[in-house]
């Protein structure tokens, strides 16, 4: 049983290319105008505490600014490398091994936040983060490779389901269940991108939604945070403070907010520069600002997707419409969580709430994105790669038409 199936000649066509930088300019434009978005409210909301804490009212911003420039840097290197290197297996292999083998430290030797044990190093590190970019990164290459047996019970559905739920496992093993519903969700769509049968689909949801009730009844932490949410929900006097505190900086800003810095709510909000950050811009920039923050996330996956449509291969494909799909999750499952529209799983807003890892990989994953947006499939020699669990070649193909050769 070898690791990764015959792969293809690496194609000469070239994607279009959008700009004299010669990446996809749209995209670059939405990130930078989120990570300066994110800057102020993160400013905003913590000058405060930090002037109590640190003698300074710039204390948490400056680390964010810190945060901000090491995610810059991983972007642009991400952006020139080549995205076919990901193909090699020391490469896709040991990145979601690394990742694993941090996830599993984490278990046994993190720092404890919130209810899980999320980070290591003093908290500055959080490799659930890194498990999301490794896990979407194999998964790519993994269906790429087995695109022609996608559909066969043996050797499609059960090795993906194995990859996947091994992934979510680890991550939801250190009780960070939104970092797992994250990857369960996003996995499941590049499965469904990729060709998966309706049988297929209607097996990983009937096991999705299992193993989610599983998790209920035996995790007291997702037991609470769903009660809360019907509480809320029937009663919004009755919301946890958090919740109840995050509308009612939304409702008061109004359509067009009390002005940037003029927030008050923002000073009971607990997690407010990171969980409840949205809160924050409604109060200040009001409705208005809300739809600017949607709107520009709406560009970014909009980008993303079309990246992945005018990818060289059908791996590129898979990759950018995974991280595009990623980063969309993030932003949707805490803007809905803010809204009380879902119960609070704890998802940052990507590129907008204070934190080192999320940013720095979310920054990663975009320049992954440039990378792939530059269509670079001939630019490492022609290299042949094996896929996993490379048992049969059976002769469906998948649903994604293209006339791309891979």
């Amino acid at each position: 049983m070898s690791y990764f199936a015959t792969s293809e000649t690496i194609p000469q066509k070239k994607s279009l290319k959008l700009s004299s930088l010669n990446v996809d300019i749209w995209l670059l434009a939405a990130v930078i105008l989120l990570v300066l978005i994110g800057l102020y409210a993160v400013f905003t909301t913590t000058w405060d505490y930090s002037l109590v804490t640190s003698n300074t009212v710039s204390a948490i911003f400056l680390r964010q600014f810190r945060n901000l420039l090491v995610g810059l840097v991983f972007m642009g290197i991400a952006a020139l490398v080549p995205y076919p290197i990901y193909k090699r297996p020391e490469i896709a292999i040991g990145l979601l091994i690394f990742a694993f083998a941090l996830v599993i430290f984490t278990i046994f030797f993190g720092t404890t936040t919130f209810g899980a044990k999320r980070a290591i190093f003093g908290g500055s590190v959080q490799p659930s983060e890194i498990a999301k970019l490794a896990t979407i990164i194999y998964l790519a290459v993994w269906l790429s490779s087995k695109k022609d047996v996608l559909n066969h019970l043996f050797y499609g559905l059960f090795p993906y389901g194995i990859l996947l739920g091994i992934a979510t496992g680890l991550v939801a093993w250190q009780s960070d269940m939104s970092a797992a519903a994250t990857i369960a969700v996003v996995g499941g769509g590049m499965f469904l991108l990729a060709g998966a049968s309706a049988v297929q689909l209607a097996v990983v949801a009937g096991l999705g939604g299992a193993a989610s009730f599983v998790i209920y009844l035996l995790v007291e932490r997702v037991q609470i945070r769903v009660n809360d949410f019907w509480i809320a929900t029937n009663n919004f006097l009755h919301a946890q403070d958090q919740v109840r505190h995050g509308l009612a900086a939304i409702i008061s800003g109004g359509w067009f907010g009390k002005g940037p810095g003029a927030g008050i709510a923002k000073f009971a909000l607990e997690n407010g520069y990171t969980d409840s950050i949205f809160a924050v811009i409604g109060e200040e920039l009001g409705v208005f600002g809300m739809f600017i923050v949607l709107g520009l996330f709406v560009l970014l996956v909009s980008r993303g997707v079309r990246i992945g449509f005018h990818a060289p291969d059908t791996m590129g494909t898979y990759l950018a419409i995974g991280l595009a799909s990623w980063i969309g999750f993030e932003a949707m499952f805490n803007i809905l969580a803010v809204l009380n529209l879902i119960p609070f799983v704890g998802n940052a807003l990507p590129f907008i709430s204070y934190g080192g890892s999320a940013l720095v990989i979310s920054l990663t994953a975009v320049g992954i994105l440039l990378s792939i947006s530059r269509g670079e499939a001939n630019a490492l020699p022609e290299r042949r790669t094996r896929a996993s669990v490379d048992i049969s070649r059976g002769n469906r193909r998948t649903r994604l038409s293209s006339s791309r050769t891979d």
